[in-house]
This record gives C-alpha cells, structure tokens and sequence, in this order.
C-alpha cells in the first residue's frame, strides 16, 4: 500500500512524517514540484502522486480541494478528508447544516470513495509522544463505503491511533464543527493542542 499526500503545510508534512516513521510507504503531491524542506520528501505532482497511490489523502486547505484541476484522477481512489471549511482566520465554519466539506468533496469526485477522518487532529499531535501513550488518540472515521472505511480504520491502527467509525459521510457534518471547537479551545482560549477529542480518556 502507498499513500498520496496532497498538501505541504503543517498538518501535510505532520501528517506525512507519522507514515514515514510507522513504515507507511508513501509520497508527498505538491504544487512546488520538485521542491523539499531539509532532509524531508521531494514533491511531485498531485498527478503524479494519485497515479502511484493506493489512497489518498486530501491535507490542503478545503477551497485548495476546490479548486484543485486534478480532482478527476482522484476516481476510484480511497480519499481520505482531513479538510475543514473554516474562514481565512479560523474563526467559523464556511459550509454546515446540510452539507459539509466532506459531501462536497465526494460531489466533486463522485467515482471516489471519500472518508472523512484526522479532520479533529492538531498537526502538533502526530509528532507528540501519543504513540507512547496506552489510550491513543481516538481518529473518528465517516464514509459511505464500507470497504474503504475499514481501510481508512487500519491505516488509522497503524500510525498509532484508535479509529472509531461513526457512520456515514453525511456525519462529517457534526466532525467539522468538532473541529472548529478544537480551534477555538486549543488556539482562541489558550488549552494548547493536547485536547483532541478523547485525548485523555
């Protein structure tokens, strides 16, 4: 199995370096071909990375997921959503109630397999000692495809966090706004990055 990371920002590298050292094999999709930070991945094309790749992961911003020209190679793929539609200052949501980021996305792609997790996960987390812990980090997991869940769910397993699964996509719609209370708590009140959901249980 290989894993396509779209995205280079904080949470894309975090994400990336979690897989790196639980011996995920896995390749890093960028705007900035060819480009890397220090000893870190070269960058290839979104192309050229859902092309390599088993599943996908989505770590860009959501209008990023948007407007990205490459959404049609991510068919048939399994794709991961760590996205949040959340406003240039982080401080409210841009999609809800009916839809979310989630849904959209799979509207986007509709011959994908969309699953929402890792969306209430601080970047900080993956590099935190959470794998040393005996309760890990719970990653709640959202999809329509059961498969494709339970894939999501053992990849979940293998970077050292426990999945839960809560059902269909359309339950990203309570995820994304648990995220957004993430923010608020962690960065807005000053609770620090230690307080994803069932951090300490």
């Amino acid at each position: 199995m290989q894993v396509a990371v779209l995205g280079t920002g904080n949470v894309g590298m975090a994400f990336a370096d979690t897989l790196s050292r639980n011996g995920i094999s896995y390749i890093v999709g960028s705007r900035s071909v060819g480009a890397h930070d220090g000893d870190g991945p070269k960058r290839v094309s979104y192309a050229t990375a859902v092309e390599k790749s088993d599943i996908v992961v989505l770590a860009m911003p959501f209008d990023g997921v948007k407007e990205a020209k490459q959404l049609h190679e991510l068919a048939d793929k399994v794709v991961i959503d760590l996205t949040n539609p959340l406003t240039e200052d982080f401080s409210a949501l841009t999609v809800g109630h009916t839809t979310s980021a989630a849904e959209e996305i799979q509207k986007l792609i509709p011959k994908s397999k969309v699953v929402k997790a890792f969306n209430t996960v601080f970047a900080q987390v993956y590099g935190s000692n959470a794998f040393e812990k005996a309760n890990p980090p719970q990653v709640f997991v959202a999809g329509d495809d059961e498969v494709s869940v339970e894939q999501v769910a053992e990849l979940t397993r293998q970077i050292g966090f426990e999945p839960i699964k809560v059902g269909e996509l359309a339950v990203a719609r309570y995820l994304e706004p648990l995220a957004g209370l993430n923010i608020r708590l962690g960065y807005f009140q000053g609770w620090g990055t230690e307080i994803s959901p069932a951090w300490n249980r």
